[in-house]
């Protein structure tokens, strides 16, 4: 034997006379080799080459470097040495900025062999599927297990769901168990549509071409009781205490309050009126600020505004809880 197996590093013989040349040969290759760095792939010699400057020999090589494609090119001692390159050898590639890897006859981006999503990887298409804190699979070429993800830049961002063609859907699914609740996305016709519940009903929808927004009517056949179809269309009305003798006019929901409040354009007696109730059913009436026919209220920044429609003298009031009212 006259050389290593793996790196073919020239091997001394018995009896051999100067015997430095093979070894000085010998660590040549493995300074070459050991933390391995090339300049980049080229297919020919470049001017000017320095001691231990290598490179990647590309496809097609001409020149000192013709048939050594796919091999590594080494400068050393005046002249251009060919070291053969093994499946899984890895080099560090400056031009490239990144480790590559001897795969299948060709050097690839060390990332793309690891399921890795690197720059390099994604431009060539080498990059496979990638799973964090779960395995990828044929369907899902990327999943992610945990319970926060973040996305960051220091400007503007941007994440795109790009469908193929028109036809095709982008979608975004909420799921419990892996079970559809709701789908958000475009379909075949580029409509931007909000599905939900049972049946998965429409209940938003935003125009492509003009943006023109519209809420579905709820379809009684996607609920799944008589109750809850009732209440979506608006059926099996109840009549309610603590309203009676009053031309009820205004309603205005308090998220802070957990209140509904009521105006009246008459309280039977010819003056205004204000009712509240936390679940719509129980009522309390309260004085308003004045006897004006009181048409609508609103609530905004923790305060009901009132206005009236007609009047003598008073156009609108105000409270912080709905109770006690002032003009």
């Amino acid at each position: 034997m006259t050389e290593t197996a793996r790196l073919g590093l020239p091997l001394l013989q018995a009896a051999q006379a100067q015997k430095h040349v093979t070894a000085n040969e010998a660590f040549g290759v493995l300074d070459a080799l050991v933390q391995a760095v090339v300049r980049g792939e080229g297919g020919s010699a470049p001017e000017g080459a320095v001691e231990g400057e290598a490179w990647v020999v590309g496809p097609g090589a001409s020149g000192v470097w013709a048939g050594w494609s796919g091999d590594l090119a080494l400068w050393r001692g005046g002249g251009w040495q060919r070291i053969p390159a093994a499946e899984g050898w890895r080099v560090w590639s400056l031009a490239a900025g990144t480790l590559i890897v001897r795969r299948g006859g060709a050097w690839v981006p060390f990332g793309s062999t690891l399921g890795v999503l690197t720059l390099e990887a994604l431009a060539s298409g080498a990059a496979g599927a990638l799973g964090v804190g779960a395995a990828s699979d044929a369907t899902n070429g990327f999943v992610f297990r945990g319970t926060n993800a973040l996305l960051q830049s220091a400007a503007s961002i941007d994440l795109t769901l790009n469908r193929a063609g028109v036809g095709d859907g982008a979608s975004l699914s909420f799921k419990t168990g892996y079970a559809a609740d709701a789908i958000l996305g475009t379909g075949g016709s580029g409509d931007l549509t909000l599905k939900a519940g049972p049946g998965f009903v429409e209940a938003l929808r935003v125009g492509r071409l003009g943006g023109r927004v519209r809420m579905a009517r709820a379809r009684a056949g996607a609920w799944p009781d008589a109750v809850g179809r009732n209440r979506v269309l608006g059926r099996g009305w109840s009549a309610v205490g603590g309203l009676e003798g009053a031309g009820w006019r205004g309603l205005s929901w308090a998220e802070d309050l957990g209140l509904l409040c009521a105006v009246a354009a008459s309280d039977g007696d010819g003056g205004g009126a204000v009712a509240l109730s936390a679940d719509g059913v129980s009522w309390t009436r309260h004085a308003a600020a004045g006897p004006e026919s009181w048409a609508a209220v609103a609530r905004g920044r923790g305060v009901f505004v009132a206005l009236a429609e007609a009047g003598e003298g008073l156009r609108a009031m105000t409270s912080a809880d709905g109770r006690l009212w002032t003009a």
